[in-house]
């Protein structure tokens, strides 16, 4: 447990390039054109500065998400009336579904999970 504790996360470039590459990733794999999807990343980006200084002082992953979704749509629009992209919805797409991916994720494993505690999974009557 106290190698866990002292284990160092990502460093703050490393958590950025993820932000915009997942953003980016999610844009181009939702048939978002490229360039589009590349504006996407960089709401990504914005949405990944705001929830690394946000996570300071806020611990409830509720009004992280309410604050992210915030930042998303103030950045996305901000681009747009900078002229870097026409349609709001298609740069937008990409990053938030960096929210949907997380709550997705957990989903899949309390499902998981659940099967494993019910016995419903093919895998779990081999225990039996």
């Amino acid at each position: 447990m106290d190698d866990i504790d002292k284990a160092k996360g990502y460093g703050f470039i490393w958590i950025l390039v993820a932000y915009f590459f997942g953003a980016f990733g999610f844009g181009m794999a939702l048939g978002v054109p490229f360039y589009d999807s590349v504006i996407s990343g960089l709401a990504g980006l914005c949405l990944g500065v705001a929830s690394y200084f946000f996570a300071r002082f806020i611990r409830t992953g509720f009004i992280m998400t309410i604050l992210g979704s915030c930042v998303v749509t103030l950045s996305v629009n901000v681009m747009v009336h900078l002229g870097l992209g026409a349609y709001p919805s298609r740069l937008m797409i990409g990053a938030l579904m960096l929210f949907g991916a997380r709550c997705f994720l957990r989903i899949l494993f309390v499902n998981y999970l659940k099967t494993i505690i019910w016995w419903e999974h093919p895998y779990c009557l081999l225990l039996c």
